[in-house]
């Protein structure tokens, strides 16, 4: 009956100690903790100039649904009349991403009352949803008037 007897590594031969192991992947997770809410900061800004880009884009909807409507202004823009509520599927879209993926901002519209009739104005706002819940912009709104604000106390938009 013959032994096996482990062989020893000889000093210089290749491979990794478990120490080198541990430092590499030490100076991976500090790397991580440092990325990684660098990245979240850049997704969550690239969302809301999005949601921003869809207010823009909602209000120029709004403007060509008033003009085809010249009696009745924005009422009727929205699904529940007079009231904040999501636009209708035939004026703009009610969430961003406006291709349908999952919503991070909800859209509603609230037409105004302005010198008794609806033609005068609108406050459209984008509310954090899904992921973007939470976010310290809260929700972003535009009217009628190019007014901007946002939960954050107007730094939100660029």
């Amino acid at each position: 009956m013959t032994r096996h007897i482990a062989r020893r590594a000889h000093p210089g031969a290749p491979g990794f100690t478990l120490i080198e192991l541990l430092i590499v992947v030490a100076i991976i997770a500090i790397l991580a903790a440092v990325a990684y809410p660098a990245y979240r900061d850049f997704v969550d800004r690239a969302r809301r100039a999005e949601a921003q880009a869809a207010l823009y884009d909602f209000a120029n909807a709004l403007e060509r649904y008033a003009a085809r409507n010249p009696n009745s202004g924005y009422q009727g823009a929205e699904s529940s009349t007079g009231v904040k509520s999501a636009p209708i599927a035939s004026v703009f879209f009610s969430s961003v991403p406006l291709d349908g993926g999952t919503a991070y901002y909800n859209l509603t519209i609230t037409p105004t009352n302005i010198s008794g009739g609806y033609t005068g104005g609108y406050t459209i706002e984008a509310a954090p949803t899904g992921v973007m819940t939470g976010d310290a912009c809260g929700t972003l709104s535009l009217t009628h008037a190019g007014v901007q604000s946002d939960g954050s106390g107007g730094t939100c938009w660029d």
